[in-house]
């Protein structure tokens, strides 16, 4: 599955990034977080829950910062697995200064499922992801504005 897009927010690149980059900050905006923690300097281990209806899979994840371009881009890699699950996905993030005090951040993932759930229907899927990505992108906006 791949995916991409861009979300403008009304504050200046280094204040963006310094909040995207800040584990504190930014976890408070990732939908179905149960929990997370600093393994290593970039690298960060969370529990993400995929929920539709009564249902929901707990996914133990790693993650790992890549390719940093202090204030301009980013890239992190995602590897999950449940019992009879797993995912893996690669985002890519691109900060550009609109003005001195506007940010758009383009974004890019790049998502694939195995096992139980990758069973669904790839529609069900793609939006289920697609509504998770969204809401984090409109946490971030409303958190820094």
């Amino acid at each position: 599955m791949e995916f991409a897009g861009t979300v403008t927010v009304k504050q200046p690149r280094t204040k963006v990034w310094t909040f995207l980059l800040t584990p504190e900050l930014v976890t408070r905006c990732v939908p179905n977080l149960g929990r997370w923690e600093a393994t290593a300097a970039q690298m960060f281990t969370a529990e993400f829950i995929f929920r539709w209806g009564e249902k929901s899979v707990l996914f133990n994840s790693e993650l790992s910062w890549l390719d940093l371009e202090t204030a301009s881009r980013a890239q992190m890699h995602v590897i999950g697995h449940s019992a009879h699950s797993s995912f893996h996905a690669t985002t890519h993030m691109a900060l550009t200064e609109i003005f001195s005090d506007m940010t758009q951040i383009q974004w890019a993932v790049q998502a694939g499922m195995a096992g139980k759930l990758a069973e669904f229907p790839a529609p069900f899927l793609k939006t289920a992801a697609l509504i998770g990505i969204n809401k984090f992108f409109n946490n971030v906006k409303q958190a820094l504005e």
